[in-house]
């Protein structure tokens, strides 16, 4: 894979669910696909197939039947009903030969908050596996102190300009919430991603800190 130009496409399956004849649920469904030959490329596409489906099958079942339910009791209450919707679409962050980055969310939106479920996949164009930060930083060995560094430096200069935008025990949820596989890349370096809570207050939710000047990809 990582000797030809990548080429990645969108495998599209929209649906609208009914119940009796009227429409409960919208889906939309927009699949990454790498077409080509290789054990890294069926190795990326097996991976999508199955992530889409396992999705797909979620929302035509237990999600069709909410949905189903919620209908009947606005009908019986007299009350208008939105049809529910979900829908999976992705995105790719950065692509050169030798990785692919790509970030995936999908939404549901029924009769409470919109449910949102966003993650970053970082795969290796040579083998089709997954890569960790430690894969990508240009010394492997001591990963964890290279980015506690970077991202104390950044923690630090925002706690000067608005203290009360970053936790009194920030550096504490610094260590417990490092994760090799909470990253992304960009053409400018990876970006490391915090959970809301752990450095900075829940309200400014997952937090993103790049890396660049840490990094020249060590693959």
């Amino acid at each position: 894979m990582s000797a030809e130009p990548l080429l990645i496409q969108a495998l599209h399956d929209d649906r609208t669910l009914d119940r009796e004849g009227r429409p409960v649920l919208e889906l939309s469904m927009s699949r990454p696909h790498l077409p080509g030959e290789g054990v890294p490329v069926r190795r990326v596409e097996r991976y999508y197939q199955a992530l889409c489906k396992n999705w797909m099958a979620h929302w035509t079942g237990p999600l069709y039947r909410r949905a189903c339910e919620a209908e009947e009791a606005a009908l019986a209450a007299a009350r208008p009903f939105t049809p529910w919707k979900a829908a999976f679409t992705w995105s790719v962050t950065h692509a050169d030969e030798q990785v692919l980055s790509l970030c995936w969310e999908a939404v549901e939106e029924g009769d409470g908050p919109r449910r949102v479920c966003r993650r970053y996949d970082v795969w290796s164009r040579k083998d089709g596996r997954p890569l960790t930060l430690a894969d990508v930083l240009p010394q492997r060995k001591g990963w964890r102190a290279q980015v506690r560094r970077r991202v104390a430096r950044q923690l630090e200069e925002l706690a000067d300009r608005t203290p009360e935008e970053v936790l009194p025990r920030w550096r504490a949820g610094l260590g417990r919430a490092l994760r090799a596989g909470r990253f992304y890349l960009t053409p400018e370096g990876p970006v490391l991603l915090l959970p809301p809570g752990s450095v900075r207050p829940a309200r400014a939710g997952w937090c993103s800190f790049p890396l660049s000047g840490e990094n020249e990809p060590g693959l």
